[in-house]
């Protein structure tokens, strides 16, 4: 089973691992959100105070203490240091991936093919390949996202507690991670169970109760770091991680205030480059709306829409949606007939284009400059 692991995933596995390294070596940290957090880490290291993040001697609201517990494991085996510190995130964009094909194999057990092309695709949408290899919180965000939407997957399948269990760790952890958000991704798809898996009435009364108590059981995982934090933070952080911080995000954010429609404005972006891809708009016309497709979409739309009425909003924000689409867009390239070279032309003509504009743009401001 483990060699067949290894001959199934190991050709991803590979490209991921490349273009992290590639991205870790290549760039330096970027400012301000990169640079920042590792200051915040290097500063609880420093102190040994690993229960309330602090920079500049100030307690830092703005995130729970995850990450940074993240970054002080990996100091603790491989020494401190930057290039170690940048691997984290990712670490966890590699498990994303695997969670993300694990959840292809429970939607689409007999087809082989969409569980190979899932972490292409995902890998290969711009977004994913500029974020997960950033210092950030996101694709741990993703990971655990991931793995409760596996969980709940299970606990379908599965009359077991061990399911619901996982559930909460991911939603508890996920808190730890970066605050209630998570909610917002795992939540939707949760309570619309009855839309994407058809089981009797007595089923359902006995999945929100576990819905109920496994949500309760993940807060209270969260509450074993934010009780004892906002002790010892004093009453302006304990006021910031209880209230401030996530109700103002919500209602009138103090940053990164946007408009409703800026992510469908942002949608030919954060596709990219698969909207130019013509299998996967052509497979649209040829699938059928099985039960699996319809778990994609309960995951996608209410996790958008929801994000949409934040007032806060970033790009990196809807990274966890990314693997869902991108197990849309496989099953779609999949169901799609026939791909023939054609198929492949607007994205070549598209690159085409941009390599010969980053050709002619340099060299025509040049000859402003100069006159020539």
């Amino acid at each position: 089973m483990f060699r067949y692991r290894i001959s199934e995933n190991w050709q991803w596995a590979c490209f991921a691992i490349m273009l992290s390294i590639i991205a870790v070596y290549s760039r330096p940290l970027i400012p301000i959100d990169e640079t920042r957090y590792l200051s915040v880490a290097w500063e609880m290291w420093q102190n040994g105070d690993f229960l309330v993040p602090r920079i500049n001697g100030l307690p830092y609201s703005h995130k729970p203490p995850l990450f940074f517990w993240c970054i002080h494991f990996v100091w603790l085996i491989f020494g401190v240091g930057e290039w170690s510190a940048r691997l984290v995130s990712p670490f966890f964009g590699l498990c994303s991936i695997a969670m993300t094909v694990r959840l292809a194999k429970f939607l689409w057990p007999g087809n082989k093919d969409i569980h190979l092309a899932t972490p292409f695709i995902l890998m290969g949408t711009f977004i994913w390949s500029l974020y997960s290899s950033l210092t950030m919180f996101d694709t741990l965000l993703t990971f655990l996202s991931l793995l409760a939407l596996n969980c709940l997957l299970l606990a379908v399948n599965r009359k077991s507690i061990f399911p619901w269990l996982g559930f909460s760790v991911a939603i508890g952890l996920g808190i730890l991670a970066k605050g209630p958000v998570i909610l917002l991704y795992v939540l939707p798809v949760s309570f619309l169970a009855p839309f994407w898996h058809r089981e009797e009435k007595s089923f359902w009364l006995r999945w929100y109760g576990c819905i109920f108590l496994s949500l309760t059981v993940g807060i209270g995982i969260a509450l074993c770091w934010v009780i004892p934090a906002a002790r010892a933070g004093g009453e302006e952080y304990r006021q910031a991680i209880l209230f401030s911080q996530t109700a103002g995000r919500i209602v009138k954010s103090f940053a990164h205030a946007r408009p409703f429609y800026w992510y469908i404005i942002l949608l030919p972006l954060l596709l990219f480059p698969w909207f130019l891809w013509w299998p996967a708009w052509k497979g649209w016309r040829s699938i059928s709306i099985d039960t699996s497709t319809r778990f994609c979409i309960c995951a996608i739309l209410p996790s958008f829409f929801l994000l949409s009425c934040v007032s806060g909003k970033q790009i990196h924000y809807i990274l966890p949606v990314l693997p869902l689409a991108a197990l849309l867009l496989s099953r779609h390239a999949v169901a799609a007939a026939q791909h023939s070279s054609w198929h492949r032309m607007p994205i070549i003509v598209f690159f085409l284009l941009l390599a010969l504009a980053f050709f002619i743009v340099p060299v025509y401001l040049y000859m402003v400059e100069t006159g020539k």
